[in-house]
C-alpha cells in the first residue's frame, strides 16, 4: 500500500467512526429513559468507541508521508453536475429506509439535500439540510451548516440523525464520482468550487504511467 493510500484509509476509517459516535449519541438520547441507564450503558459504549476513534486517528497519522509516493503525477480538473448526483443510485435508492424523496441542489459554496424522514412510530417529516465542503489533507468532507423540518429549525436530535443519514452518503457519492472522473483510485484534491448546478474538483493524480521512451533504431557498424 502506498503512503497516500494508507493515509486515505486512515481518514476513511476515522470518518466512519465519527459517524458511528453520532449514531450512538442519537440512539442513546432517543431510547434510554433512566438517567442511570444512560450513565452506565450509553457512556461505556461511547467511551469504547471514542478510544477506537483515537487509535484509528493515530494509525492514519503514522501512515507513510505523501512524499513516499514515487510516481509521476498530473493535475486534472473535473466537473460533477447536479443531474449526475440526482440520477445516481445512492440518491434514487437510499440505503436507509428512513429516507425517501431525496433531491440534491448544488448552490454557491454549498449543497442542500431535501429528503423525507420517517422514523418508527412517527409521521413522515420533510427536511432540508445544508452542507458545506471541507477540504482536509486532500479529501473532501462535508459539514452540516443548517437543517430545517417543515421550514422550521431542526432539533439537535434531528441534526444528529441527519448527520448519520446524509454525511457518509454524500461523501461517498462525491468520492465515487471523483474517482470515475479522474479514472484513478489514488489522488489528492487541491480545490473544490461549488456554483449553481456544478461542483468543480481539481486534484493531483498519482501513479500516472509515463509514456514509454522511444527505442532508438539499431545501427550497424560499417566494416
Amino acid at each position: 500500500m502506498t503512503g497516500l493510500a494508507a493515509h486515505r484509509a486512515g481518514e476513511e476509517f476515522y470518518e466512519l467512526v465519527t459517524d458511528f459516535l453520532h449514531f450512538f449519541k442519537t440512539i442513546r438520547m432517543s431510547y434510554t429513559s433512566s438517567p442511570k441507564t444512560k450513565e452506565l450503558g450509553g457512556m461505556k459504549t461511547f467511551k469504547l468507541a471514542s478510544v477506537l476513534a483515537i487509535i484509528i486517528t493515530i494509525l492514519g497519522l503514522l501512515a507513510l508521508p505523501l512524499s513516499a509516493v514515487n510516481a509521476a503525477t498530473v493535475t486534472k480538473t473535473i466537473t460533477i453536475t447536479q443531474d449526475q448526483i440526482n440520477s445516481s443510485y445512492r440518491v434514487t435508492n437510499p440505503r436507509n429506509r428512513k429516507v425517501s424523496n431525496v433531491s440534491v441542489t448544488i448552490e454557491d459554496g454549498q449543497v442542500s439535500i431535501a429528503a423525507t424522514i420517517t422514523q418508527r412510530g412517527q409521521q413522515p417529516v420533510d427536511t432540508v439540510s445544508v452542507w458545506k465542503p471541507v477540504l482536509l489533507r486532500g479529501v473532501v468532507y462535508w459539514k452540516l451548516d443548517s437543517a430545517t423540518i417543515g421550514g422550521k429549525p431542526a432539533t439537535k436530535a434531528m441534526q444528529n440523525l441527519l448527520l448519520v443519514l446524509h454525511r457518509i452518503t454524500l461523501r461517498n457519492l462525491v468520492w465515487q464520482l471523483i474517482r470515475r472522473g479522474l479514472a484513478s483510485r489514488v489522488y489528492r484534491v487541491t480545490n473544490v468550487t461549488l456554483t449553481p448546478g456544478t461542483v468543480s474538483i481539481t486534484a493531483t493524480v498519482f501513479g500516472v504511467k509515463a509514456a514509454p521512451a522511444a527505442t532508438p533504431a539499431a545501427t550497424q557498424s560499417a566494416k
